[in-house]
């Protein structure tokens, strides 16, 4: 199993330098830092609204197993549900005008539509061990044996909400991994290949699912490291986190946009009526869903 790509260090795209370099250094080495993803006000609404909310959550997920041990992590608190209790992430986060220029172009070139896997706030704490290494592709099982020829499943902004360092823990990746040609074998072993991703607070870690991953383990003192895993696949996928729950009056309160990132809409590839409508109609309209909330930009 050999690295295809000759990046050795994490390559860096400054936000303002645009998607289509991005997606360039996304394409070569399957995993890029954008700085500064995030304002210093947007990073720091979303840890005051979810504060509260982390705190109640248990250091030990309720998993037994190795899925516990192995990618959980007993020092590590996990936050869903984020569209429910933050405002920030239902205006800005779902809105980020990067984020769809990223998405756009990199489903659209298998002429799909996307919204949201799952969005997570991850909180290591002071020893916990390192995650087992993974794809994150690996939840839909048809995609690993394909390899990388496989289209584009998902891709992962992960924030930062704190700083990123090896110490406390940054998520470890192997860039050129998306290109091996096994997908098959095992991947945990492969530690010695991986590279830190420090990052300051508003920076974002964009990876493909098929970039192998995970995250670090945290050896400082009373360092608390926090992110915010935000994956995005193709709406042909059943995604990994519900959100039909959410008030109603909170979801129209959302830009159509946004309302379509958590589900609450249809969504349209070629060769067909569309995914998720109702008797070949708009989801939306058949509910009668409204949308009050004018398109916002970060």
């Amino acid at each position: 199993m050999t690295r295809t790509s000759p990046a050795a260090v994490l390559r860096r795209v400054a936000a303002q330098e645009g998607a289509e370099k991005v997606l360039q250094v996304l394409k070569e080495d399957g995993v890029v830092i954008i700085q500064g993803f995030l304002s210093p006000d947007v990073f720091q609404k979303l840890n005051e609204e979810m504060e509260d909310e982390l705190a109640k959550r248990p250091l030990v997920c309720e998993h037994e197993g190795e899925w516990k041990s192995g990618v959980t992590g007993a020092q590590t608190r996990r936050l869903n549900q984020l569209p429910g209790f933050s405002p920030t992430f239902r205006q800005q986060i779902l809105n980020h005008p990067l984020l769809h220029e990223i998405c756009e172009p990199l489903f659209g070139a298998h002429g799909c539509d996307y919204w949201m896997n799952t969005a997570t706030v991850v909180q290591i704490g002071p020893g916990n061990a390192a995650q087992s290494l993974h794809r994150d592709q690996e939840l839909y099982p048809v995609f690993n044996p394909i390899g990388k020829n496989a289209p584009e499943a998902l891709v992962n902004f992960f924030c930062a909400l704190s700083t990123f360092t090896d110490e406390n823990g940054a998520t470890r990746v192997i860039p050129g991994s998306h290109q091996w040609d096994d997908f098959t074998t095992d991947v945990t072993r492969c530690v010695p290949q991986t590279i830190p991703a420090e990052m300051e607070a508003g920076d974002c870690l964009l990876f493909s699912g098929k970039t192998v991953h995970g995250g670090g383990a945290n050896r400082s003192q009373n360092n608390i490291r926090r992110g915010m895993a935000l994956g995005v696949q193709t709406t042909y996928l059943t995604p990994e986190e519900n959100y039909q729950h959410i008030p109603r009056e909170v979801v129209e309160s959302m830009t159509p946009q946004a309302q379509k990132m958590i589900h609450w809409r249809s969504s349209y590839c070629p060769g067909g009526a569309g995914l998720w409508q109702i008797n070949g109609t708009e989801l939306a309209h058949e509910i009668g869903l409204k949308a009050n909330q004018p398109k916002k930009t970060i």
